[in-house]
């Protein structure tokens, strides 16, 4: 018998069976990672200093899976319940998080790095990768907050991995040039310092990088034409100065130490240990008095600087030992002289003969006896 309301149920049913999968579940099938589209995709990241606009999330397809986010240490866990985003969508626009609302974790952990707590700039810069993974700004600003909890080597790893995401991150190879010469490691320095230079060839501070690098390696011919060319770049830039000075009081070159540090010496930057270096120049090149003067002045300029006061008065000792040596020279000259002076003296005297108590008296001219 036709019942009138069987096409309505049929239909119904049709409808139920392509809403419901049949095998096993959308959860169990899909991967916990998002695809990517072929064509990788970046997103660009604001520094620091510009906190990048609030985004406006993209309305999410009806369904839940299962995603992955930043757990403690590092490790992963299981979020259940954020919706899916399109694909080809995850690095650019689509910022996943628990929140109900959407918020900027960047901006907040640098609010958080303003205010010195490390500890939850780093939990917020974690989440933030978990919306941005492609961020090497990012990631070097975690790496940057790491190393201020003094935690070195998830430092490195993450400032090397915002390297790995954006290779002309100037402020990340900056950060290795240092965090390898702090380490003691110059060579790993250098090759981050020569990158970066080629990055920024008129920057001076990435030019100091390098010659400070390659003052590691004793390389001094090379860190000398390097600070040159940081003096080129910035001629106020005193470390140069005092960085030139020093290696060329390595290998003998004095006169250009001397040289080169005196015309900083009265730059605004001058510090008290260029002033020693600037001394030991003068002393290398035989001027002790203007040593001394130049010894007492990063004195002055820093009082209680025991290397500058050890140099002084050791110069001043030198100085003192040569004064009385040559003061003890020209005394046993001059006693020589008035000797010598004497001798010819008593010898150019004429003998007078006077005689004796028993010398035979001598007659005079009348024939008198002389008595004696």
């Amino acid at each position: 018998m036709f019942h009138p309301h069987l096409p309505a149920l049929a239909a119904a049913s049709l409808l139920f069976a392509a809403c419901v999968p049949s095998g096993p579940s959308s959860v169990a099938r899909q991967s916990a990672e998002p695809q990517r589209s072929s064509e990788p995709q970046r997103e660009s990241q604001p520094s620091p200093e510009e906190p990048r606009a609030a985004t406006v999330p993209l309305p999410q397809p009806v369904g839940t899976d299962a995603v992955l986010s930043p757990g403690n240490d590092g490790e992963t866990e299981v979020v259940v319940g954020l919706p899916m985003p399109p694909p080809n969508l995850l690095t650019e626009e689509w910022f996943p998080h628990n929140d109900a609302s959407y918020r900027d974790h960047y901006s907040a952990a640098v609010g958080l790095i303003d205010d010195g707590r490390y500890d939850d700039a780093t939990e917020e810069l974690r989440m933030e990768l978990f919306d941005a993974p492609d961020s090497g700004t990012t990631w070097f600003l975690l790496g940057k907050t790491y190393a201020e909890l003094g935690r070195k080597e998830r430092a490195l790893d993450a400032v090397t991995e915002a390297l790995s995401v954006d290779p002309q991150l100037a402020d990340a190879l900056a950060f290795l040039a240092r965090f390898h010469l702090e380490e003691g490691q110059p060579g790993a320095s250098r090759a981050a310092a020569e990158t970066l230079v080629d990055l920024r060839p008129f920057d001076a501070e990435a030019s100091h990088l390098l010659a400070r690098s390659q003052m590691g390696l004793a390389m001094w011919s090379e860190a000398i034409a390097t600070c040159q060319r940081t003096i080129e770049i910035d001629a106020e830039f005193t470390r140069a100065y005092n960085n030139l000075s020093f290696s060329a009081l390595q290998i003998g070159k004095n006169e250009l130490a001397r040289d080169t540090l005196s015309e900083a010496a009265d730059l605004p930057g001058i510090e008290a240990y260029m002033l020693n270096n600037l001394g030991l120049a003068y002393e290398r090149t035989g001027d002790s008095a203007e040593a001394i003067r130049t010894f007492a002045r990063a004195i002055e300029l820093q009082p209680g600087y025991s290397r500058a006061s050890l140099n002084r008065n050791r110069v001043q000792k030198q100085v003192d030992e040569e004064v009385a040596a040559q003061l003890a020279r020209i005394l046993a000259e001059r006693d020589a002289d008035t000797e010598t002076t004497l001798m010819e003296a008593a010898a150019s005297v004429i003998p007078i003969n006077v005689p004796s108590a028993n010398e035979t008296p001598v007659p005079d001219s009348k024939g008198a006896t002389a008595t004696p």
